[in-house]
């Protein structure tokens, strides 16, 4: 298994506990619920990469980038924005401020191929779950920088 296919079980699982939805469930195509935690999944498993690559090209010994301040960095970096702005946004806000650079397609080839892999509708009205609660951002890390 690959080290997004191992990070993406283990998003799958935290979620499914969190919400309360069977891991059948969550990989069905069929189930309302599952298919809310498999979307939820899939934007956590996009921003684990983006926190991911983010790290690795900017963080240094005294600014280790952890987490949403990975994030936080990049909107900075795009926005010239104060950091006081910056650390007051949500990070729905966040999300929406990096939402081009959240496209699969601004990603490295080989986490673009893991991610063409997982079935999610093409179009959504809206995220039927927030994006807060069931799992820690950074926490993808240890799966992310393990060979394979």
């Amino acid at each position: 298994m690959s080290k997004y296919s191992n990070l993406w079980m283990e998003i799958g699982d935290s979620l499914c506990e969190f919400h309360k939805v069977s891991y059948s469930s969550f990989l069905s195509q069929e189930s309302s619920n599952g298919m809310h935690v498999r979307l939820k999944a899939y934007y956590l498993l996009l921003l684990e990469i983006i926190v991911y690559e983010q790290r690795q090209k900017y963080s240094n010994p005294y600014v280790p980038l952890i987490g949403i301040d990975a994030l936080r960095h990049k909107v900075l970096q795009k926005t010239k924005w104060y950091l006081d702005r910056v650390e007051s946004l949500s990070l729905e806000q966040i999300i929406f401020v990096l939402l081009e650079d959240l496209h699969p397609d601004n990603l490295s080839a080989e986490a673009r191929a893991a991610l063409s892999v997982l079935k999610l509708p093409a179009v959504y009205e809206t995220a039927p779950l927030p994006l807060q609660g069931g799992w820690i951002l950074g926490k993808g890390e240890r799966f992310l920088k393990s060979e394979g």
